[in-house]
């Protein structure tokens, strides 16, 4: 290995790649990784011989090939500051583990609103079955922005977090009447939303999939929750991917195209919208497997590919 690093063979790729791959795996029958000896030949007598029970849970040391590299280059003190394999691999799996964290999950089949949420949970995101609303809301930060964007999705509703004693109360108060009810006891589609809508009002730098973001909502409320998705994108960084079968979402994405910029926004300057804000692909069932078809839209907000299985011809069949 180190005639192998000290060589010019060391700089071409396919032989680089040849050696560590090939030439080490091949003749080495005794290897230490991180101050343990192991020994390969052990270890791939016992593959074969479970191979019939597909027993999966062997796995060679992930970072053996890491620490051959980094051992050997300690030998090329002119390589070394400009590799340091070790430190590449950690931070490698930090940024893996980085990403995974920004990944926030709301279901479909999301579980009905509990009447009282415990308190000191979690206050840094909603939760997939939305145990932590209670403490999030009773932050006024947060109360004052989901109220505000009640006001604009026409949500006839305002909100507030009451603390008693270890939990807390989510209450809601009819626009222009003087009592509270329970969140549970208002109209399903607002409460199964109230997770989704704090997680795009309060998430930022975020992957977050959604399923079914229309459940249980009226069709003018579906168009207006893609505005708030369009705004909780470009004005808070997350990305989201939408698994949906509401054509007025994405009806109302084409008008926010054709527009130029979004119709709902708290803001007074125009939140600009463009092609390249939104990507459209279609799944359906081709031989007896899932497919997927990319739907290419253009700077007007017109659908330039045709869909497969009519998804969108209900509204024509129906009409004539």
């Amino acid at each position: 290995m180190y005639n192998f690093i000290n060589s010019p063979d060391f700089f071409i790729k396919e032989k680089f790649v040849n050696y560590f791959t090939k030439d080490i795996e091949k003749n080495s029958k005794l290897v230490r990784f991180k101050d343990q000896l192991f020994d390969t030949v052990a270890y791939e007598k016992f593959i074969i011989k479970n191979k019939k029970k597909k027993m999966s849970f062997f796995i060679k040391p992930s970072g053996y090939l890491i620490n051959i590299l980094s051992t050997g280059l300690h030998n090329r003190p002119s390589f070394k500051p400009y590799l340091e394999f070790n430190d590449f691999y950690e931070n490698y799996l930090n940024l893996v583990r980085s990403h995974l964290s920004s990944i926030v999950v709301i279901p479909g089949l999301r579980q009905l609103p509990e009447r009282y949420h415990k308190r000191g949970l979690q206050s840094s995101f909603v939760g997939q079955s939305g145990e932590n609303i209670g403490e999030l809301v009773h932050n006024p930060e947060a109360q004052k922005r989901v109220n505000k964007w009640f006001k604009i999705l026409d949500i006839p509703y305002e909100i507030r977090s009451v603390e008693e004693k270890n939990y807390f109360y989510l209450q809601m108060k009819p626009i222009g009447a003087n009592y509270w009810i329970s969140y549970r006891d208002v109209g399903l589609g607002y409460s199964l939303s109230l997770s989704f809508i704090l997680t795009c009002l309060l998430e930022s730098n975020k992957t977050i999939l959604v399923e079914e973001p229309e459940v249980h909502l009226h069709p003018k409320l579906q168009g207006d929750i893609m505005d708030l998705l369009l705004y909780s994108s470009i004005k808070r960084k997350n990305q989201f991917i939408v698994e949906t079968h509401s054509e007025n979402m994405l009806l109302r994405a084409q008008k926010c195209i054709r527009r130029g910029h979004t119709k709902l926004n708290p803001e007074k300057s125009k939140l600009e919208v463009n092609k390249n804000d939104l990507g459209i692909n279609n799944v359906y069932r081709e031989n007896n497997t899932s497919s997927v078809q990319k739907i290419e839209i253009d700077e007007k907000g017109d659908f330039r590919t045709h869909w497969r299985d009519g998804f969108f011809s209900e509204k024509l069949d129906e009409l004539f």
